[in-house]
This record gives structure tokens, C-alpha cells and sequence, in this order.
């Protein structure tokens, strides 16, 4: 009975993923263990679940991956209750969460974030005919960000007003509990800032002004937020800059540099000091940028070899 249990809650849970590339490590996450009948012997129990389950070919496996038929997954989901579906497509958001690589900006990571894309807008798809579309903010904005690095903008541009909408929603309701509160604003402020980025990619430079400046104008002037608000300065200074208002795009980098001093804002604003003029302000700012790359990357990084360049 139990082995029935846990392959109908296994079955339950992948059907609310995209029905093909599953990955195997689903079966060893622990998020989706959390999720089935107790045991001293997860592992066993889970194996014993998915061997049922292939017996009436319910389940593909390949050496990596797991694959569910589309009609099998709308059987199982027709035949749980609302209030099940949504337990389960929960299970399946968490899981696919904590799957999804955080530092999307690294190329490493990109291959995983390939096969976990359509997982998450399969449950994209659920949790918003569930109404639960509020659970879905943080993996949204992962997933602009992703689309942002490879270079997908519009997709990046939906992803993220997507979790802005949501947000929004959710703060003019003003359901959200104290720490609720606390956490959509720092996500609020993610979002816009990341938006900011996709919308300069796109050249819509007046709405990445603006969502840089709602972003900054969200976050409190707190010690917590400092190296946030640096970097959305760093970002809304870029962005002056392109629009031809050199002036405040300084501004900017004089406010990053305060809040958090780092050998990027210095190189930058040494740029900015060199064409006013300001050679040795320039040459200082430069060298001292340049000390902490090298004592970050070493010699031969490619930011330090950049930095010298500037600097002869």
C-alpha cells in the first residue's frame, strides 16, 4: 500500500513539470521527499515508487533524465482535487527552485538552466490556473535573468514584468504578513533593477531609467541595502551615460562609490575623471582600482590586463 502511495504522490508531483528531460535529481531532492509517506529508507522507497510506476509504464527513465506521456499527466491532474493540485504543483515550484542555478550570470551554469526552462514555465502555467501565480516571483525572476545573459531579451523583458505584475498586485492587496512584506521589498527592488538592465539591452533607455530609479527609491538608505543600492547606481549611471547626461551619470558613480568601493566604480568613474580633466584624481582613482584587481584575480586576468591598458 505505502509503495502505492508514494508512486501515486511521485506521479502527482512530475505531473505538473514539462512532460519530457526531466532530470533524475528530482528523484533525490529533498524538497520532493519532504513530500512523500515517511521511512527510514527514503532512498529505497523511492526507487521501489518508480520501478511501480515503469511497470505500467507511467514513467520513462533514461540514465539522466525522467519523461511522463502529457495525457498521463493531465489524468493524474484531473483526478486530484483543488486543493491537492495545488500541494502538488507546490512541491513541483519547490523543487524546481531549488534546481534552478542562482548565478545565472556564469556560462557554466547555462546548460542547466537550458533544461530547467521549460519546467519552470510548465508550472508557470499551473500556478497561475491555480491562482497560487504569487508563488512564482522569485523563480520568474531567475528566469529573466537567465534570458538576459544569453542574450534573450524579450523573453527576459516578459519573464521579469511578469514577477512585477505579481509584486504590484500583491502590495496594493496588502495581504502580505510583516515579513512578506520585508522580503517583496527586496525582491521589488531585484526585479526593477534587473528589468532596468533587460530594458537598456533593448534600448528602451527612458523605462531603464525609471525602473532603476523606483528600484532605488524602494530600498531603504540602510547598511543591508548599501551594496544593492551601489549596484543599481553602477547600472543607472550606464544608463545617463548612454542617454548623453554625463553629469548625473557621475553623480551616480560618486553615490556607488561611497557605498560600496570597489575597483569596477572606481575604474569608471576614473574614466569619467580623465575626461574633465582631472588627470591625477584619474590616475589615482585608476591605480587603486587596479591594486584590488590584481589582488582579487591576479596578474593575468582580464580585467587587470583592461585596467593597465587604461592606465598607460
Amino acid at each position: 500500500h505505502q509503495r502505492c502511495n508514494s508512486a501515486k504522490i511521485l506521479l502527482d508531483v512530475l505531473s505538473f513539470f514539462s512532460p519530457d528531460k526531466i532530470p533524475k535529481q528530482v528523484l533525490r531532492n529533498p524538497r520532493l521527499l519532504e513530500a512523500l509517506p515517511k521511512t527510514d529508507f527514503i532512498e529505497v522507497e523511492v526507487l521501489n515508487a518508480v520501478a511501480e510506476l515503469r511497470r505500467f509504464s507511467l514513467l520513462q527513465v533514461t540514465p539522466d533524465t525522467l519523461s511522463v506521456h502529457g495525457l498521463v499527466q493531465e489524468v493524474c491532474r484531473s483526478c486530484l482535487s483543488t486543493a491537492d493540485q495545488a500541494a502538488r504543483a507546490e512541491v513541483c515550484l519547490l523543487v524546481i527552485e531549488s534546481m534552478f542555478p542562482h548565478e545565472t550570470e556564469l556560462p557554466t551554469n547555462w546548460p542547466h538552466c537550458s533544461l530547467m526552462t521549460p519546467h519552470v514555465l510548465s508550472i508557470k502555467e499551473h500556478l497561475i490556473h491555480l491562482r497560487l501565480h504569487y508563488l512564482l516571483v522569485p523563480v520568474l525572476n531567475q528566469l529573466g535573468c537567465y534570458f538576459k545573459w544569453i542574450g534573450h531579451y524579450r523573453n527576459a523583458e516578459e519573464a521579469l514584468s511578469t514577477a512585477l505584475d505579481i509584486v504590484r498586485a500583491a502590495k496594493e492587496t496588502g495581504e502580505e504578513t510583516d515579513d512578506e512584506k520585508q522580503h517583496y521589498l527586496e525582491l521589488f527592488a531585484n526585479i526593477l533593477h534587473n528589468l532596468a538592465g533587460v530594458k537598456e539591452d533593448l534600448g528602451d533607455l527612458e523605462q531603464a531609467r525609471a525602473h532603476a530609479l523606483a528600484a532605488l527609491e524602494i530600498l531603504p538608505n540602510k547598511d543591508k541595502y548599501m551594496d544593492k543600492r551601489a549596484t543599481i547606481l553602477n547600472g543607472l549611471s550606464k544608463v545617463y551615460q548612454m542617454l548623453g547626461d554625463t553629469d548625473e551619470a557621475k553623480v551616480c558613480l560618486l553615490q556607488a562609490l561611497e557605498l560600496n568601493p570597489n575597483p569596477i566604480t572606481a575604474g569608471c568613474l576614473a574614466v569619467f575623471m580623465h575626461h574633465d580633466g582631472d588627470w591625477q584624481q584619474a590616475k589615482r582613482l585608476s591605480m587603486a582600482a587596479l591594486d584590488e584587481l590584481r589582488e582579487i584575480h591576479g596578474e593575468m586576468h582580464l580585467l587587470v590586463i583592461q585596467g593597465e591598458a587604461n592606465l598607460s
